[in-house]
Protein backbone atom coordinates (compact mmCIF):
# COMPACT_ATOMS: atom_id res chain seq x y z
CA UNK A 1 0.00 0.00 0.00
CA UNK A 2 1.64 3.42 -1.05
CA UNK A 3 1.90 5.37 1.84
CA UNK A 4 0.90 9.78 1.89
CA UNK A 5 2.26 11.82 4.27
CA UNK A 6 -0.20 14.62 5.72
CA UNK A 7 1.47 17.45 5.54
CA UNK A 8 0.39 20.86 6.65
CA UNK A 9 0.74 22.48 3.14
CA UNK A 10 0.01 19.57 0.90
CA UNK A 11 -2.23 20.14 -1.80
CA UNK A 12 -5.75 18.56 -2.84
CA UNK A 13 -4.62 16.54 -5.79
CA UNK A 14 -1.54 14.77 -3.34
CA UNK A 15 -4.64 13.01 -0.83
CA UNK A 16 -6.88 12.42 -4.11
CA UNK A 17 -4.36 10.47 -5.65
CA UNK A 18 -3.59 8.30 -2.46
CA UNK A 19 -6.97 7.47 -2.07
CA UNK A 20 -7.52 6.99 -5.88
CA UNK A 21 -4.23 4.61 -5.92
CA UNK A 22 -5.67 2.46 -2.79
CA UNK A 23 -9.14 2.77 -4.14
CA UNK A 24 -8.86 -1.16 -3.55
CA UNK A 25 -8.15 -1.31 -0.05
CA UNK A 26 -9.71 1.70 1.42
CA UNK A 27 -13.59 -0.42 -0.04
CA UNK A 28 -12.29 -3.82 1.56
CA UNK A 29 -11.65 -1.66 5.10
CA UNK A 30 -14.75 0.04 5.28
CA UNK A 31 -16.79 -2.94 4.53
CA UNK A 32 -15.35 -4.07 8.27
CA UNK A 33 -15.80 -0.60 9.65
CA UNK A 34 -18.87 -0.92 11.95
CA UNK A 35 -21.57 1.81 12.22
CA UNK A 36 -21.39 1.55 16.27
CA UNK A 37 -18.44 1.07 19.04
CA UNK A 38 -17.75 -2.93 18.36
CA UNK A 39 -16.46 -2.75 22.03
CA UNK A 40 -19.87 -1.53 23.64
CA UNK A 41 -21.96 -3.75 21.57
CA UNK A 42 -19.71 -6.95 22.45
CA UNK A 43 -20.15 -5.69 26.28
CA UNK A 44 -23.89 -5.40 26.02
CA UNK A 45 -24.06 -9.01 24.74
CA UNK A 46 -21.75 -9.82 27.39
CA UNK A 47 -23.85 -8.62 30.28
CA UNK A 48 -27.24 -9.70 28.56
CA UNK A 49 -25.01 -13.70 28.61
CA UNK A 50 -24.55 -13.08 32.64
CA UNK A 51 -28.59 -12.17 33.08
CA UNK A 52 -29.10 -15.26 30.89
CA UNK A 53 -26.68 -17.62 33.03
CA UNK A 54 -28.10 -16.21 36.35
CA UNK A 55 -31.66 -16.80 35.63
CA UNK A 56 -31.18 -20.39 35.09
CA UNK A 57 -31.39 -22.08 37.71
CA UNK A 58 -30.68 -25.42 36.34
CA UNK A 59 -27.76 -24.17 33.90
CA UNK A 60 -27.93 -23.23 30.13
CA UNK A 61 -26.36 -24.82 27.16
CA UNK A 62 -24.12 -22.92 24.65
CA UNK A 63 -26.68 -23.01 21.77
CA UNK A 64 -29.70 -21.88 24.13
CA UNK A 65 -27.73 -19.41 25.14
CA UNK A 66 -27.21 -18.22 21.75
CA UNK A 67 -30.45 -17.93 21.02
CA UNK A 68 -31.61 -15.71 24.39
CA UNK A 69 -28.97 -13.34 23.87
CA UNK A 70 -30.19 -13.54 20.02
CA UNK A 71 -26.02 -14.43 18.70
CA UNK A 72 -24.70 -16.98 17.08
CA UNK A 73 -22.94 -20.11 18.43
CA UNK A 74 -19.69 -18.96 17.70
CA UNK A 75 -20.01 -15.71 19.23
CA UNK A 76 -21.93 -17.06 22.67
CA UNK A 77 -19.61 -19.49 22.61
CA UNK A 78 -16.78 -16.54 22.68
CA UNK A 79 -18.54 -14.68 25.08
CA UNK A 80 -18.48 -17.53 27.59
CA UNK A 81 -15.39 -18.78 27.62
CA UNK A 82 -13.96 -15.36 28.07
CA UNK A 83 -16.05 -15.35 31.25
CA UNK A 84 -14.96 -19.10 32.10
CA UNK A 85 -11.35 -17.80 32.05
CA UNK A 86 -12.14 -15.06 34.00
CA UNK A 87 -14.10 -17.04 36.52
CA UNK A 88 -17.44 -15.28 36.22
CA UNK A 89 -19.08 -18.06 34.76
CA UNK A 90 -18.36 -21.91 35.47
CA UNK A 91 -19.34 -24.93 33.31
CA UNK A 92 -20.62 -28.07 34.44
CA UNK A 93 -17.77 -30.79 33.25
CA UNK A 94 -20.63 -33.78 32.55
CA UNK A 95 -24.05 -31.51 31.00
CA UNK A 96 -20.97 -28.51 29.92
CA UNK A 97 -24.14 -25.78 31.10
CA UNK A 98 -23.04 -22.55 32.28
CA UNK A 99 -23.58 -21.27 35.83
CA UNK A 100 -22.82 -18.45 38.04
CA UNK A 101 -18.99 -18.20 38.53
CA UNK A 102 -17.15 -17.43 42.13
CA UNK A 103 -16.34 -13.99 41.06
CA UNK A 104 -19.56 -13.12 40.27
CA UNK A 105 -20.99 -14.65 43.44
CA UNK A 106 -18.63 -11.96 45.19
CA UNK A 107 -19.10 -8.93 43.25
CA UNK A 108 -23.10 -9.94 44.47
CA UNK A 109 -21.69 -9.97 48.11
CA UNK A 110 -19.72 -6.86 47.87
CA UNK A 111 -20.47 -4.71 51.24
CA UNK A 112 -21.54 -1.78 49.39
CA UNK A 113 -24.00 -3.92 47.73
CA UNK A 114 -26.59 -4.56 50.64
CA UNK A 115 -25.85 -0.30 51.47
CA UNK A 116 -26.86 0.35 47.53
CA UNK A 117 -30.13 -2.02 47.74
CA UNK A 118 -30.97 -0.30 51.18
CA UNK A 119 -30.74 3.03 50.94
CA UNK A 120 -33.25 4.03 48.51
CA UNK A 121 -35.95 1.93 50.08
CA UNK A 122 -35.88 3.19 53.87
CA UNK A 123 -38.34 5.64 53.10
CA UNK A 124 -41.06 3.13 51.77
CA UNK A 125 -40.30 1.05 55.00
CA UNK A 126 -40.32 4.21 56.94
CA UNK A 127 -43.57 4.81 55.10
CA UNK A 128 -45.46 1.56 55.86
CA UNK A 129 -44.15 2.33 59.89
CA UNK A 130 -46.07 5.18 59.63
CA UNK A 131 -49.14 4.60 57.85
CA UNK A 132 -49.61 1.34 60.06
CA UNK A 133 -47.85 1.70 62.76
CA UNK A 134 -46.21 -1.99 62.84
CA UNK A 135 -42.92 -3.48 62.67
CA UNK A 136 -41.81 -3.77 58.80
CA UNK A 137 -38.48 -6.46 58.02
CA UNK A 138 -36.90 -6.27 54.57
CA UNK A 139 -35.36 -9.54 54.34
CA UNK A 140 -33.07 -11.32 51.12
CA UNK A 141 -32.30 -14.48 50.88
CA UNK A 142 -28.52 -15.34 48.81
CA UNK A 143 -26.44 -18.32 48.50
CA UNK A 144 -28.23 -20.03 51.46
CA UNK A 145 -28.05 -17.06 53.91
CA UNK A 146 -30.88 -15.34 54.83
CA UNK A 147 -29.88 -11.17 55.25
CA UNK A 148 -31.92 -9.16 57.10
CA UNK A 149 -31.39 -5.92 55.08
CA UNK A 150 -33.81 -3.13 57.32
CA UNK A 151 -35.75 -3.89 60.57
CA UNK A 152 -38.13 -0.69 61.40
CA UNK A 153 -39.84 -1.23 64.88
CA UNK A 154 -43.43 0.58 65.78
CA UNK A 155 -44.12 3.19 68.04
CA UNK A 156 -46.73 1.18 69.48
CA UNK A 157 -46.32 -0.35 73.74
CA UNK A 158 -46.84 -3.87 72.16
CA UNK A 159 -43.98 -4.11 69.67
CA UNK A 160 -42.31 -6.56 67.87
CA UNK A 161 -38.58 -6.60 68.53
CA UNK A 162 -36.32 -8.68 65.99
CA UNK A 163 -32.43 -9.52 66.04
CA UNK A 164 -30.12 -7.55 63.43
CA UNK A 165 -28.65 -11.97 63.47
CA UNK A 166 -31.11 -14.02 61.45
CA UNK A 167 -30.36 -18.15 62.74
CA UNK A 168 -31.16 -20.13 59.95
CA UNK A 169 -32.32 -22.87 61.97
CA UNK A 170 -35.65 -20.86 62.70
CA UNK A 171 -36.21 -19.76 59.90
CA UNK A 172 -39.09 -21.77 59.54
CA UNK A 173 -41.12 -20.18 62.31
CA UNK A 174 -40.91 -16.64 60.38
CA UNK A 175 -43.05 -15.55 58.00
CA UNK A 176 -40.03 -13.74 55.56
CA UNK A 177 -38.42 -17.57 56.15
CA UNK A 178 -41.55 -19.07 54.84
CA UNK A 179 -41.89 -17.18 51.89
CA UNK A 180 -38.21 -17.18 50.56
CA UNK A 181 -37.30 -20.91 51.67
CA UNK A 182 -41.35 -21.46 49.73
CA UNK A 183 -39.68 -19.50 46.33
CA UNK A 184 -36.57 -21.16 46.25
CA UNK A 185 -36.55 -23.80 45.20
CA UNK A 186 -36.96 -27.65 45.50
CA UNK A 187 -33.04 -28.02 45.74
CA UNK A 188 -32.32 -25.03 47.88
CA UNK A 189 -35.61 -26.52 50.00
CA UNK A 190 -34.21 -29.66 50.41
CA UNK A 191 -30.94 -28.52 51.39
CA UNK A 192 -32.08 -26.28 53.84
CA UNK A 193 -33.70 -28.96 55.41
CA UNK A 194 -30.67 -31.12 55.47
CA UNK A 195 -28.50 -28.90 56.50
CA UNK A 196 -31.03 -27.13 59.77
CA UNK A 197 -34.25 -29.57 59.97
CA UNK A 198 -37.19 -27.96 61.61
CA UNK A 199 -36.29 -27.27 65.31
CA UNK A 200 -39.55 -26.41 67.27
CA UNK A 201 -39.39 -22.77 68.56
CA UNK A 202 -42.89 -23.24 70.01
CA UNK A 203 -45.79 -25.77 70.58
CA UNK A 204 -47.07 -23.97 67.03
CA UNK A 205 -44.43 -24.76 65.13
CA UNK A 206 -43.98 -26.87 62.12
CA UNK A 207 -41.49 -29.46 63.03
CA UNK A 208 -42.26 -32.21 60.49
CA UNK A 209 -40.69 -32.02 57.12
CA UNK A 210 -44.26 -33.18 54.84
CA UNK A 211 -46.35 -30.72 56.51
CA UNK A 212 -43.44 -27.50 55.80
CA UNK A 213 -43.60 -29.35 52.57
CA UNK A 214 -47.30 -28.77 52.46
CA UNK A 215 -46.71 -25.42 53.48
CA UNK A 216 -44.60 -24.01 51.04
CA UNK A 217 -46.88 -25.19 47.91
CA UNK A 218 -49.40 -23.23 50.14
CA UNK A 219 -47.25 -20.21 50.56
CA UNK A 220 -46.93 -20.35 46.82
CA UNK A 221 -50.14 -20.58 45.75
CA UNK A 222 -51.82 -17.65 48.11
CA UNK A 223 -48.82 -14.86 47.37
CA UNK A 224 -48.20 -15.14 50.78
CA UNK A 225 -46.60 -16.23 54.36
CA UNK A 226 -48.13 -16.19 57.70
CA UNK A 227 -47.34 -17.23 61.18
CA UNK A 228 -49.01 -17.32 64.01
CA UNK A 229 -47.24 -18.23 67.59
CA UNK A 230 -44.92 -20.70 65.85
CA UNK A 231 -41.97 -18.49 66.90
CA UNK A 232 -42.97 -17.04 69.88
CA UNK A 233 -46.17 -17.68 71.69
CA UNK A 234 -47.66 -14.50 70.96
CA UNK A 235 -46.43 -13.00 67.75
CA UNK A 236 -47.79 -13.58 64.27
CA UNK A 237 -46.39 -12.14 60.97
CA UNK A 238 -47.43 -12.01 57.27
CA UNK A 239 -44.73 -11.29 54.60
CA UNK A 240 -45.07 -10.69 50.72
CA UNK A 241 -42.63 -11.63 47.92
CA UNK A 242 -40.30 -8.64 46.24
CA UNK A 243 -39.97 -9.51 42.30
CA UNK A 244 -36.84 -9.27 40.74
CA UNK A 245 -37.06 -7.86 36.89
CA UNK A 246 -37.32 -11.90 35.57
CA UNK A 247 -40.31 -12.62 38.01
CA UNK A 248 -38.45 -14.08 40.19
CA UNK A 249 -38.85 -13.81 44.23
CA UNK A 250 -35.82 -11.50 45.23
CA UNK A 251 -36.38 -10.52 48.79
CA UNK A 252 -39.30 -10.72 51.64
CA UNK A 253 -41.08 -7.50 52.98
CA UNK A 254 -43.37 -8.88 56.06
CA UNK A 255 -44.44 -7.16 59.32
CA UNK A 256 -45.36 -8.61 62.84
CA UNK A 257 -47.64 -7.95 65.63
CA UNK A 258 -48.44 -8.90 68.65
CA UNK A 259 -51.37 -11.84 67.83
CA UNK A 260 -54.26 -10.42 69.49
CA UNK A 261 -53.67 -7.75 67.18
CA UNK A 262 -53.45 -9.82 63.86
CA UNK A 263 -56.52 -11.75 64.72
CA UNK A 264 -58.79 -8.38 65.20
CA UNK A 265 -61.38 -8.50 61.82
CA UNK A 266 -59.93 -6.79 58.68
CA UNK A 267 -56.39 -6.20 60.45
CA UNK A 268 -54.51 -8.88 58.26
CA UNK A 269 -56.03 -7.88 55.51
CA UNK A 270 -55.42 -4.36 55.42
CA UNK A 271 -51.68 -5.15 56.75
CA UNK A 272 -50.78 -8.00 53.82
CA UNK A 273 -52.80 -4.57 51.46
CA UNK A 274 -50.12 -2.28 52.51
CA UNK A 275 -47.12 -4.78 52.45
CA UNK A 276 -48.25 -5.57 48.41
CA UNK A 277 -48.09 -2.05 48.11
CA UNK A 278 -44.71 -1.44 49.53
CA UNK A 279 -43.42 -4.12 48.01
CA UNK A 280 -44.54 -2.55 44.15
CA UNK A 281 -42.76 0.51 45.19
CA UNK A 282 -39.59 -1.32 45.61
CA UNK A 283 -39.90 -2.87 42.67
CA UNK A 284 -39.42 -0.32 41.17
CA UNK A 285 -37.01 1.77 42.47
CA UNK A 286 -34.89 -1.86 41.89
CA UNK A 287 -35.69 -2.03 38.45
CA UNK A 288 -32.72 -1.41 36.12
CA UNK A 289 -35.14 1.03 34.04
CA UNK A 290 -35.14 3.10 37.37
CA UNK A 291 -31.41 2.67 37.92
CA UNK A 292 -30.92 3.51 34.37
CA UNK A 293 -33.01 6.82 34.33
CA UNK A 294 -31.01 7.93 38.05
CA UNK A 295 -27.41 7.09 36.45
CA UNK A 296 -29.07 9.38 33.46
CA UNK A 297 -29.96 12.42 35.96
Amino acid sequence: MNTCQFETRGSKEKYTSFFVANIGTVCILMRFLPTTMPTLLTLEKGIDALEVIVRQEHGIGTRALARAIKVNATTAHNITLTFLRLGYVRQDPVTRRFFPGIHLLHLGRHASYHRFLIAPVRGELSAFVREVNETVQLVVYEQERFINLLFLSSTQKLAVQESDEIDPATVHCTAYGKLLLGYAGEASLETHLTLHGLPAMSPHSITDPDRFREEMRRVRKQGFSETCDEAWEGISAVAVPILDPWGGVFASIGSSAPTVRMKKPGFKKSLLAALKQRASAIEAIWSPEMQDGEARA
